[in-house]
């Protein structure tokens, strides 16, 4: 059976998170409810990569600093990372998943995107000011409201404030943006006090950046904090995502036509599955699907003939694969139903709920 370990901070949080929805233009409040959003947004979409590095500030002196990347290349996707005496926090998000990484003792939290791309409650425990990206990025509280006002000017950025009655008593953001949307100060502190932070801009630039600064697979050598979510199997009629194997076969080119059983199997193999599955009606195609180094498994209770391949945890995470053996039943692609492990017991049942979602969908 497969292990389901399957199966930020501050602006910079605020600013790569609300990137990152802006990027995505669809679940966010920051599109254009105000002149401010709408030039940070212009300023988004008019670069592929952004880069931007920032020293930050803890009651008014330089503790860290920080640095935020974006890429808009194939799906908006984020990189921040905070050092800070001894927090030193990374974190990387696409559309799908989230990355939390903690460099010092080498662990990591991985978990879904959904319903926000954001950073996990273990940064509350350090010094990260962690709560920002909620408040800021998803609520929509800075750039916007009674309470927002512009405070000063120059040729090159304005910049605006805007208080917020919080139970620690009143906070006070301060925002300065340049001409063009970029971000050059991001700043909370308690209102009549010097207590709070402050992050400023000390660079920027477009150039090209790596994709696998924004990887979200585990880095090598760490060991997870916590186990993750495990992926959510497809619904009924959602297509299979466009996934290869490791041979670089297209598994949606294979079961793109036709009614397909899809058998996805890792080390453990369940009692009378060989038998169960040559039980499975002869018009009904057959495609295996295992991770690396299984398949010679596979093929042992597959029947003879059938097509098998190998697939990264990846990809098994793309289609939904949250404990094995697992079984979609497809038509022209799309699922007609799904099965997730295999009791010898109930095998006959099991062949005649396949026969019903056959005939019956």
């Amino acid at each position: 059976m497969k292990n389901v370990i399957r199966g930020a901070c501050g602006l910079l949080l605020w600013l790569s998170l609300s990137l990152f929805a802006i990027g995505q233009r669809d679940q966010h409040p920051l599109t254009a409810r105000s002149p401010q959003e709408t030039l940070i947004n212009q300023f988004v979409h008019g670069h592929t990569y952004i880069s931007a590095k920032f020293d930050f500030f803890g009651n008014g002196v330089k503790i860290g600093t920080a640095s935020f990347q974006l890429s808009r290349l194939s799906g908006t996707k984020v990189r921040f990372q905070l050092t800070s005496g001894p927090v030193n926090y990374i974190f990387v998000a696409d559309r799908r998943w989230t990355l939390d990484i903690y460099p010092n003792d080498k662990t990591y939290d991985r978990l879904t995107a959904y319903p926000n791309p954001i950073p996990r409650a273990r940064n509350a425990e350090g010094n990260v000011p962690y709560l920002l990206p909620l408040a800021v990025g998803y609520l929509g509280v800075p750039a916007s409201g009674p309470n927002f006002k512009q405070t000063a000017k120059d040729s090159e950025s304005a910049t605006y404030q805007s208080t917020v009655s919080a139970p620690t008593g009143t906070a006070v953001y301060t925002f300065k943006i340049g001409n063009d949307g970029r971000l050059l100060q991001y700043s909370r502190h308690l209102q009549n006090s010097t207590a709070g932070w402050d992050f400023f801009a000390t660079s920027y630039s477009f150039d090209p950046i790596p994709k696998q600064e924004f990887s979200t697979n585990p880095p090598l050598g760490y060991l997870p904090y916590a186990f993750t979510d495990a992926p959510a199997p497809l619904v009924t009629h959602q297509a299979l995502p466009a996934v290869k194997s490791l041979s670089k076969k297209s598994i949606n080119s294979i079961v793109k036509n036709g009614d397909w059983m899809v058998v996805m199997t890792d080390e453990l193999i369940p009692s009378g599955l060989k038998s169960g599955l040559a039980a499975l009606p002869k018009n009904l195609h057959l495609l295996g699907l295992c991770l690396p180094g299984r398949i010679g498994l596979l093929k042992g209770i597959l029947p003879a003939g059938t097509q098998a391949y190998e697939m990264s945890e990846a990809s098994f995470d793309e289609i939904g694969v949250a404990k094995t053996p697992q079984f979609y039943l497809l038509r022209n692609g799309k699922l007609l139903q799904a099965w997730i492990g295999f009791d010898r017991a109930n095998s006959a049942q099991w062949i005649k709920e396949v026969i019903a979602s056959i005939r019956d969908k």
